[in-house]
């Protein structure tokens, strides 16, 4: 995987490429090289944090691949400046400023590390955390301790908070074990595909209610609810709905 990655690599170093385009060129140069191994080599270059991906479709409709490496996209960064450890550190922190509360689970979920990674990260963190219990969610939860005050205050949305949220909202990616905050168990499959990918939901209060979706024949907004809403409720729901079609309807196929 890591000769696919550096063929990748070569590959881009003329400038970027559409991935089509950059998979076709790998399979011509080095032909006794499978398809399913070129496009896990340019899987593994991405990952690995040395070529960088872009969307360029001029429309929310449609998904447009292009890969470059990552000096050429964004010159002056690096992905590789710190050592494992320290990195692990940093993207804890952050992780916990952004989520927290949240468990170790919902942690070693969102960051892909194991445990055996993350425990240094947060022995080394201790004296930034604090563990609490969050009415609702299950075992100990971990919080910065500089965000406490922030949350103890926090207002609760009200009752008809109703917001469409986009496929793969990383609202919702940063949990696992913790998912209750969010949405009824009995939902799982309804909110997530088969391989994990949170879909575009209709959240009431933050927590999923429904999924919604855009269908590009009719270019009208289709919508799935979990149960049927308070009529006030309901009314809020379309009108959200409504936003979101005129709205894309303004965007080229």
């Amino acid at each position: 995987m890591d000769r696919g990655a550096d063929q990748a690599r070569q590959a881009l170093a003329g400038g970027a490429l559409g991935y089509r385009d950059l998979q076709d060129h790998l399979a011509k140069q080095y032909s006794e090289t499978t398809v399913e191994a070129v496009r896990m080599g340019i899987k593994r270059a991405w990952e690995s944090g040395h070529i960088a991906y872009r969307n360029t479709a001029p429309t929310l409709h449609r998904e447009q691949r292009a890969f470059a490496l990552l000096e050429h996209a964004h010159p002056g960064l690096t992905l590789h400046r710190s050592d494992p450890v320290t990195a692990a550190v940093a993207l804890v922190r952050r992780y916990l400023g952004a989520y927290g509360p949240a468990a170790e689970g919902d942690l070693t979920w969102w960051s892909g590390l194991t445990r055996a990674e993350i425990t240094p990260a947060l022995t080394a963190l201790r004296d930034e955390i604090t563990p609490v219990h969050v009415e609702g969610l299950p075992a100990t939860l971990l919080v910065l301790s500089s965000e406490l005050d922030t949350l103890r205050g926090a207002t609760p949305l009200p009752a008809d908070h109703v917001r469409l949220t986009a496929f793969e909202d990383p609202a919702f990616k940063g949990y696992f074990t913790t998912r209750a905050r969010y949405l009824e168990a009995a939902h799982t499959e309804r909110a997530f595909n088969p391989i994990g990918e949170v879909r575009a939901a209709i959240t009431v209060a933050g927590r999923i209610t429904g999924t919604w979706w855009w269908d590009k024949q009719t270019r009208t907004v289709g919508w799935d609810l979990f149960a049927r809403p308070p009529r006030g409720l309901a009314r809020v729901i379309r009108q959200r709905l409504e936003e979101a079609e005129a709205f894309l309807r303004t965007e080229p196929n």
